[in-house]
């Protein structure tokens, strides 16, 4: 009997080819099996702070999905990697401003860096390669 490979979570090597060209080879990328946290999420990216660790968490709409949805979608989730040093200042100044400004500062920044993930990766899709199944 001849033990079985496990199974490689879908797209990973497309995220890792992608990573590569944005410039995250120093990074350690993991695919999680499971799906993200939020129903409404078509994928997430979590940071570990102090080390160059990421997590992606794909749902099963963006596995399923076109290949230029599921470009842009990695894009944007890989472009969080790059802005997370961003939030991580922030999350220092968030305790110097006192309960309602940490607030509303931490949404605004949230905010901001979603818009500029969405630009970035629509504008730099272009240039990256399409996925394969």
């Amino acid at each position: 009997m001849t033990a079985k490979k496990p199974l490689k979570p879908p797209l990973v090597d497309y995220i890792i080819e992608c990573a590569h060209l944005l410039n995250l080879g120093q990074w350690t990328i993991k695919i999680s099996p499971h799906p993200p946290e939020s129903p409404d999420a078509l994928a997430t990216c979590q940071v570990t702070p102090g080390q160059q660790v990421a997590v992606i968490r794909l749902s099963q709409a963006i596995i399923n999905a076109d290949p230029d949805e599921q470009r842009s979608c990695i894009l944007h989730e890989l472009l969080h990697i790059h802005l997370w040093a961003v939030g991580e200042v922030a999350e220092h100044v968030f305790p110097a401003l006192g309960t309602t400004a940490a607030s509303v500062f931490e949404l605004a920044h949230d905010l901001a860096v979603e818009r500029v993930v969405d630009a970035l990766s629509l504008v730099l899709a272009p240039f990256f390669p399409l996925p394969t199944k």
